[in-house]
């Protein structure tokens, strides 16, 4: 099962991180890939 291609753009996913032994969970919201846009700001 691909779990990433059944996430449909404009959808909001949490995401947890860990960093220095810390847990925290942000929300994502899914686009459209767009070759010509930056992703990440």
């Amino acid at each position: 099962m691909d779990q990433v291609a059944e996430i449909s753009p404009g959808s909001i996913i949490p995401i947890t991180l860990l960093r220095n032994e810390k847990r925290m969970t942000v929300q994502v919201k899914i686009e459209e890939y767009n070759e010509g846009k930056l992703l990440l700001q």
